[in-house]
């Protein structure tokens, strides 16, 4: 089974989807949301739905070398990231 990670920073309504479709799969499971707003509606549906989620900086996810979210995703076992309503640019260290 593969581990996903959202990127999320509104409300979450499509995070939310995501979720339940695989949660509801044998192929993949969400296993972390992560954001960039600590009061964005995303992370009450994280809670909502069981998924742990996580409130990182503008910086500690637009570094050149994001090194903190690096340790968190292969911490958490991540191997796939998904965006939904994330506006941020993703550094090229991580798409790499």
């Amino acid at each position: 089974m593969k581990n996903l990670a959202i990127f999320a920073s509104g409300n979450g309504s499509n995070a939310q989807n995501i979720s339940e479709h695989f949660n509801s799969k044998n192929t993949a499971r969400v296993k972390i949301i992560i954001c960039n707003k600590p009061d964005a509606y995303v992370l009450e549906r994280a809670a909502a739905l069981g998924i742990p989620s996580f409130v990182l900086t503008r910086e500690e996810l637009t570094a050149e070398t994001p090194s903190a979210l690096l340790a968190l995703l292969k911490e958490q076992e991540i191997d796939y990231i998904i965006l939904a309503g994330y506006l941020l640019k993703i550094p090229v260290s991580l798409v790499e």
